[in-house]
């Protein structure tokens, strides 16, 4: 698997003191999509600017994960790797990306069942 098949999404409220940059330096150049919680500044606006990655902001403050699950309907690679803002990936990270290295979360709608597990999924501790 290569960067251009993950898009790491970067839910942000605030930049947390420049956190939020080494973040996004720690992801870089993969596809991000950063996801500004209602932040009531522009300081995540005006920091993400300055990177080339895709901005998208909430009208209102939900936490981390209505932030995620927004910033999830924006991701059209096949993989997503979700990052907190205080976050970063070591610099192997890339190279040692693997499909059944990644967890995957299983969901469904309301009303229907869960489905099975994928071969090869390991749950979430």
């Amino acid at each position: 698997m290569s960067a251009s098949d993950l898009t790491v999404v970067i839910p942000a409220f605030g930049t947390r003191g420049g956190l939020l940059e080494r973040a996004l330096e720690s992801v870089l150049p993969g596809p991000v999509i950063v996801v500004d919680d209602a932040t009531p500044d522009h300081s995540v606006a005006e920091l993400v600017a300055r990177h080339p990655v895709r901005y998208v902001r909430r009208s209102t403050n939900g936490g981390v994960a209505a932030a995620q699950n927004f910033g999830l309907t924006f991701v059209d690679t096949t993989w997503v790797q979700f990052l907190h803002s205080d976050d970063e990936l070591l610099p192997s990270a890339w190279e040692a990306a693997h499909p059944n290295g990644f967890s995957v979360v299983r969901g469904c709608e309301q009303g229907r069942q869960m489905p099975e597990r994928a071969p090869g999924a390991r749950e979430l501790l």
